[in-house]
This record gives structure tokens, C-alpha cells and sequence, in this order.
């Protein structure tokens, strides 16, 4: 959320996959899940009039974790 907002960019944990891989494989994270998630963002930003242009934005940084999230980077495979 930091990064989607602007902030600064100091993160030095896991990756995207490396940090959801055993929710995705063990206990079946998937798209649909992802995007209840997204669905649960955007109603909480508009709850607090946050405007529709900065939701939007919002939105689209969430969006570019995807891929990384679902896709094994060893295999390519797509799981999500």
C-alpha cells in the first residue's frame, strides 16, 4: 500500500511469490481471492472519500502484483 500511494520504496523481504507461495500451493490462493482483496480496497478508499482518480491509480499498482504473486519464476507456471 506504501507503493501504491507514493511512498517510499524500502521494502527488503520476500518477493511477491517467494511470500505468498505456500498460501497459492498448500492452501489454494487464487484470482478469485485476489480480487475479493482488491474489491475490499477500492470499497474501504471510496468509504473515505478518497477521490476516484487516486482509487483508480490505486488499483493499478494493486493489479501489477499479480503475475508476480501466481506465477512460479522457475517454472513460468501460471497458478493463480
Amino acid at each position: 500500500m506504501t507503493y501504491a500511494f507514493g511512498g517510499p520504496e524500502e521494502y527488503h523481504g520476500k518477493d511477491m511469490w517467494r511470500a505468498h507461495e505456500k498460501l497459492v500451493r498448500d492452501q489454494g490462493l487464487n484470482d478469485n481471492h485476489f480480487n475479493i482483496i482488491v474489491k475490499h480496497l477500492v470499497g474501504a478508499l471510496q468509504k473515505f472519500n478518497v477521490p476516484e482518480e487516486d482509487i483508480q491509480a490505486a488499483g493499478k499498482v494493486v493489479e501489477t502484483t499479480r503475475d508476480p504473486m501466481f506465477r512460479d519464476p522457475i517454472t513460468k507456471e501460471y497458478l493463480g
